[in-house]
């Protein structure tokens, strides 16, 4: 799982308001975000979530990996 904090050159962050349809939490707010898949490091599949979800090309020389844990076989994540 990733977590993306897009901050614009004013220093305002991107949010996104999920659907009403979603069985969890809907029409709540949160970043972008998503799931990193096998043979992906963190960076590429927070560029890949951000496209994903909201659209946003992301450059990967611009973003920055603030923390990272690997979850071991069935381990619930955090």
């Amino acid at each position: 799982m990733v977590h993306v904090w897009i901050r614009n050159s004013k220093g305002e962050y991107l949010i996104s308001q999920r659907s009403a349809n979603r069985p969890t939490y809907p029409l709540m707010w949160e970043c972008v975000g998503g799931s990193v898949i096998k043979g992906e490091d963190s960076l590429l599949g927070a560029i890949r979530g951000a496209k994903e979800e909201v659209g946003v090309d992301l450059m990967p020389e611009n973003g920055q990996v603030l923390f990272m844990y690997v979850l071991k076989k069935d381990e619930q994540p955090l």
